[in-house]
């Protein structure tokens, strides 16, 4: 098998139309195109892009034992830019000290604008049903009389279907594209801004919440609405899944062009098999209990350019970062 040398492929991977990433040895991204240009740009490493890379891994290894020989695989992975799904894998090996593999990824879906259309689709089906419960609910309330025993009943039905508006106004977040609209703000005034709004109990009941924040303020080019949606939803996860009185740490932090808002709560933490899968919409995350929070804060965080991670806290709990650009780009 002739030598294949790494400038060579990286002036065709430019030109292909194809989902095609070119991975260093070391698992630097070194060039993109197709899709992959739009969708991962921003990304350098391959771990950053796969949070289950197992298959991935392997299959490089072996076309580096192999070089020039195009290898097919089948893998699916969950990644951090939304889940995807990657069938068909083709790689191949470069020679020489700049030895790189050429990753095509064929037949690639990106199963969350499905799933962001169906539960858009959804939400807009059961909008009307809800509405209409939830003026029925307030029309009973009002001839009850002085039964106790259906007051405390129609008072549950109404609760329950302010449950369910709650829900579908998550779906609609999710489902629908983001419009970013960055402007010149304080990221710690905002942030301490949210803090206080979530220790008064404006969302949830209130919270112990210990705000670490710089004395100086950090100017940003952010959407303001955009970054509360998800720092809001980073709050809620916080607070709904630790123990009253809920004690919860938010941090900011400048990192070289980034600006990183951690969350730190003291739950009982994320399990191992499900941290990979935890912003998937409606998928359980603590002890059985689905949502939507995680997804559309990490929704949110993609459109401006920016990504959330989650790592165990210590002694116990979760530490949520969001890591957004300084200057924001409509990225959704």
């Amino acid at each position: 098998m002739s030598d294949i040398s790494s400038s060579w492929l990286r002036r065709l991977v430019a030109e292909m139309p194809a989902t095609t990433l070119l991975v260093g040895g070391d698992g630097q991204i070194l060039s993109a195109s197709g899709r992959a240009r739009d969708r991962f740009g921003n990304v350098a490493r391959l771990e950053e892009l796969f949070v289950s890379s197992a298959d991935i891994n392997r299959l490089i290894a072996e076309a580096q034992r192999e070089p020039g020989r195009v290898l097919g695989r089948t893998v699916a992975v969950h990644g951090n830019h939304g889940t995807l799904f990657v069938t068909d894998v083709h790689a191949v090996a470069t020679t020489g000290d700049d030895a790189s593999v050429v990753l095509w990824l064929a037949a690639e879906s990106d199963a969350s604008e499905d799933r962001e259309r169906l539960v858009n689709d959804i939400a807009h089906a059961l909008r009307n049903a809800i509405f209409a419960a939830t003026m029925q609910c307030e029309a009973l309330a009002m001839r009850l009389g002085g039964n106790p025993d259906l007051a405390r009943s129609v008072t549950f039905v109404g609760q329950q279907v302010q449950r369910l508006d709650t829900t579908l106004n998550e779906m609609l977040l999710y489902g629908r594209p983001v419009h970013v609209s960055p402007r010149q703000v304080d990221a710690v005034a905002l942030v301490r801004e949210l803090v206080e709004s979530c220790r008064r109990g404006a969302r949830r009941e209130p919270a112990e919440i210990t705000a670490v924040l710089p004395p100086e303020p950090i100017e940003v080019a952010w959407d303001v609405d955009v970054v509360r949606t998800a720092v809001e939803r980073l709050l809620d996860n916080a607070v709904d899944f630790s123990k009253a009185p809920h004690w919860v740490r938010c941090s900011v932090s400048q990192e070289d062009d980034s600006v990183v808002i951690s969350v730190e709560d003291r739950g009982q933490g994320i399990a191992d098999d499900i941290l990979p899968r935890a912003f998937e919409p409606f998928y359980p995350q603590h002890a059985g209990r689905p949502g939507l929070g995680l997804a559309v804060a990490a929704k949110m965080a993609r459109a401006l350019g920016g990504k959330i991670t989650l790592s165990p806290a210590q002694p116990s709990g979760t530490v949520a970062r969001c890591r957004l650009p300084v200057n924001a780009t409509a990225c959704a």
